[in-house]
């Protein structure tokens, strides 16, 4: 099994000394701090201040210069099969785009490759020339609703720090890898469109905890026992019905629904990270315990469900920006019962603003693939 090129590239400089050199900007909207932190190369990679500090409007700027080498680890055209597909890595990018998107999972903040990327040869510096590919990095544009911020940590001051945390990237395995970078990409553009496209913002952060649950749990338990722990009620009644394997065969056609929801469940609950520091009045605050911390997560899978196969959106008060107080310590964790434009939300469908579940999926990926492989690792942030 191949990794992600990001992934094979960091094995082959374990390995290697020839590289070619490469330098791109990662835009970004965040007030970004702690340049000092990463000082040092990370592997093959090196971050830095950008210069100049381009500004392409209002909020999107280069937050950070990357320059990294390239080893040219695999030499993918040579054993090439045309006769059948494969696509299993595929996550819609390059390279220079799983490198953004590990960035913006650590570190919480909005990034993209645009601008100019460079190459240079082994000796650095030395007949520099521009990387073209017109229009596949144009200047990336960000856009916000005048209404308020759905993520208003994402603009806040943010560190670079975790950044050191990329230590952890070449010790995965291969398949792990894989999942990491798609889930990545996935968790890195719902971000970008949280304030935008905020539907398309849940059903991303969905998939992407989805994408790591499949490769953090390959079992399935017996199909009785799924329906019994989803729907114990329906159970109850086929059993009573007196019909010889009624509730085995009911249970048999659910199984693959049932089977998805609890691995995505379980995988969140087996990465929950502690509530924030910081938290509103406790009639805005989502509840952190794990019975309903487990039905709030089984009602989120539910709602992703609705608007991908039902085309029912997300609930329009969960695609809002949270309420503000001034005497509470951090805006509302979930909106209260609803009602807009002929439309009823009651509190058992709103379990969490969009925010609070992007801090959830943020954390829950980043204690997959770097707690599992370093057990004292800082993910602050």
């Amino acid at each position: 099994m191949v990794g992600p090129q990001s992934y094979e590239n960091w094995r082959a400089h374990n390995e290697s000394t020839r590289a070619r050199i490469y330098e791109f900007s990662l835009y970004s909207d965040a007030e970004i701090v702690d340049y000092e932190a990463i000082t040092s190369p990370i592997g093959p990679y090196k971050f830095s201040k950008p210069y100049p500090n381009t500004q392409i409007d209002n909020s999107v700027k280069a937050g950070i210069s990357v320059r990294f080498s390239w080893h040219d680890p695999i030499d993918e055209m040579s054993e090439i099969d045309f006769a059948k597909s494969d696509y299993k890595r595929s996550h819609g990018g390059s390279m220079f785009d799983e490198i953004a998107a590990l960035a913006s999972l650590l570190c919480g903040i909005r990034f993209r490759v645009g601008g100019t990327i460079r190459s240079y040869p082994e000796d650095e510096g030395v007949d520099c020339s521009l990387w073209s590919r017109e229009g596949y990095y144009p200047e990336p544009v960000l856009n916000i609703s005048q209404d308020g911020c759905l993520l208003p940590r994402a603009i806040e001051q943010q560190s670079l720090l975790p950044l050191n945390n990329l230590t952890s990237y070449p010790n995965l395995t291969p398949e792990k890898a894989n999942a990491l970078i798609q889930a990545a990409r996935l968790y890195q553009d719902a971000l970008w469109i949280a304030e935008s496209e905020p539907n398309l913002s849940w059903i991303m952060l969905v998939t992407a905890l989805e994408t790591a649950a499949n490769e953090f749990d390959s079992s399935k338990s017996e199909p009785l026992q799924l329906l019994q722990e989803n729907k114990a009620d329906l159970v109850e009644y086929l059993a009573g019905l007196g019909i010889n394997g009624l509730p085995e065969r009911i249970a048999n056609e659910f199984k693959s629904l049932y089977n998805v929801t609890r691995k995505f469940k379980n995988f969140v609950m087996a990465h929950l990270p502690r509530p924030l520091e910081k938290r509103p009045h406790i009639n805005a605050q989502s509840a952190w315990d794990e019975s309903t911390m487990s039905s709030s997560l089984k009602k989120i899978y539910e709602l992703r469900s609705k608007a991908l196969h039902g085309g029912i959106p997300f609930p329009a008060p969960l695609c809002m920006a949270p309420e503000r107080h001034p005497k509470w310590a951090a805006v509302a964790e979930r909106p209260p019962a609803t009602y807009i434009d002929g439309n009823v939300w009651c509190t058992t469908d709103l379990p969490m603003h969009l925010h609070i579940f992007e801090y959830i999926t943020r954390r829950a990926l980043n204690k997959w693939w770097i707690i599992e492989e370093q057990d004292n690792a800082d993910i602050s942030n």
